[in-house]
């Protein structure tokens, strides 16, 4: 999965080229980035100049990396208007195509690419289907804990020799039925966990003092502070 520093080098090859949206209408030109400010710099289809923060591609391809595909305003939620800015910018790239789900526009990221630069690729109907299957299948199989860990390998490992059946959710996420419970091993960097450990995952609705811990398979995942 390609790192920031490697998206920020082909943004930077869709300098000048006007780049389709997929929501009809909202095309932009990327005119510049702003390294020291962190910004993109784009021209709307108005003709109005914007910006856009780094952090808003940080956290749509942290989720990409996590996930493999992503609904781009749930990541960003929160994250002010136009977020189909950004969502154009990473649209444009060769190895980013998109679908729908549920009528909603998602981001996916391939492997190689599967289209020419400052180009839209949507999935064709039967290879969008399949995704959309295993991504809504995946999405229901919630764990009854997340384990959160710099050493994936040795976590997983261990847990196969007590029995576990070990299955390759993306790179950095694995998911691991132990005795009939279903695990997830997953790195820190997919989540903003400040410490390692296991993470029990009860249903609910998370409490005003509670943190967004990240996005992980199409759920949010809360930390709520100790009531003692």
């Amino acid at each position: 999965m390609p790192s920031f520093e490697t998206v920020l080098k082909d943004i930077q090859s869709l300098v000048g080229i006007r780049l389709k949206s997929i929501k009809p209408g909202a095309d932009i030109t990327l005119t510049g980035i702003d390294v020291a400010e962190r910004r993109f710099l784009l021209k709307t289809s108005n003709g109005d100049n914007k910006s856009r923060p780094f952090s808003e591609i940080e956290n749509i391809l942290k989720a990409l990396n996590a996930e493999g595909i992503v609904h781009v305003e749930t990541v960003l939620a929160g994250s002010g208007s136009s977020r189909n800015q950004p969502e154009t910018i990473l649209a444009n790239l060769p190895y980013v195509d998109y679908t729908f789900i549920d009528k909603k526009k998602h981001l996916l990221i391939r492997d190689e690419p599967s289209h020419g630069l400052g180009k839209l690729n949507e999935l064709d109907l039967l290879e969008a289907r399949g995704i959309v299957d295993r991504f809504k299948a995946r999405r229901t199989s919630l764990p009854v804990q997340v384990i959160v860990t710099s050493k994936l390998r040795e976590t997983t490992t261990a847990l196969v020799a007590l029995g576990g059946d070990l299955k390759a959710l993306s790179p950095t996420a694995y998911s691991v039925t132990v005795q009939g419970r279903l695990l997830w091993v997953v790195t820190p960097s997919i989540l903003n966990c400040s410490v390692e450990g296991a993470y029990a995952l009860l249903p609910g609705t998370p409490s005003a003092k509670a943190t967004l811990v990240g996005t992980l398979f199409g759920n949010r995942l809360f930390e709520e502070p100790n009531a003692y």
